[in-house]
């Protein structure tokens, strides 16, 4: 049975819009807050970025998940391109990727990933490593990043703003200005 790659999950590279990475950041960093990620709220993290009803591998237990996303973690946590190339290398190389080509209805061709022969670990390794490989190609550099607000270490995917992205949402830029701004006054 074939089961098609959701299209919530894949990168766009027209224009800014890195749809696919939201999840993989969403996954590392629920993932980063509890280690011990259950499956089931794996799960709920997939069907929050896929449309309803979407088929996805469900073979695989939790130690094998955790496994991947570690190994997703560590290209986010990457720096610099040629370290993060490397790291989404040996993932693809740990959880060789299926791509195919779609064209869903009314848009263009794109590249997808089989789910169909795959387990969960297998599926989400692939399917991270793949986007983040197309996102640092497009882009020529790692395109996301930590979090730099005081008390946040969440990931972010930095989706081509003027200035390089700082801070994981607008309110821990705030946060951080805020709390700067009151450092400031403080001293003086």
């Amino acid at each position: 049975m074939s089961t098609r790659f959701p299209e919530e999950l894949m990168v766009d590279l027209r224009g800014d819009n890195p749809r696919g990475l939201r999840f993989v950041v969403d996954v590392a960093n629920a993932y980063r807050n509890d280690s011990t990620l259950p499956i089931d709220a794996f799960q709920e993290l997939v069907d929050r970025h896929t449309a309803p009803g979407t088929a996805l591998p469900s073979r695989g237990d939790a130690a094998e998940l955790h496994a991947a996303i570690d190994d997703i973690v560590g290209i986010l946590a990457a720096q610099e391109p040629d370290a993060a190339a490397r790291r989404i290398n040996a993932t693809l190389n740990r959880y060789p990727a299926h791509p195919h080509l779609v064209q869903l209805p009314g848009r263009p061709w794109s590249m997808h990933l089989r789910s169909d022969t795959t387990n969960r670990a297998q599926w989400f390794a692939s399917t991270a490593a793949f986007a983040l490989g197309l996102w640092l190609s497009e882009k020529g550099s790692c395109a996301w990043g930590t979090c730099e607000a005081p008390g946040c270490d969440d990931f972010f995917i930095d989706s081509g703003r003027r200035a390089p992205q700082r801070y994981c949402t607008p309110r821990c830029a705030t946060r951080a200005r805020v709390a700067n701004h009151r450092l400031k006054h403080s001293a003086g």
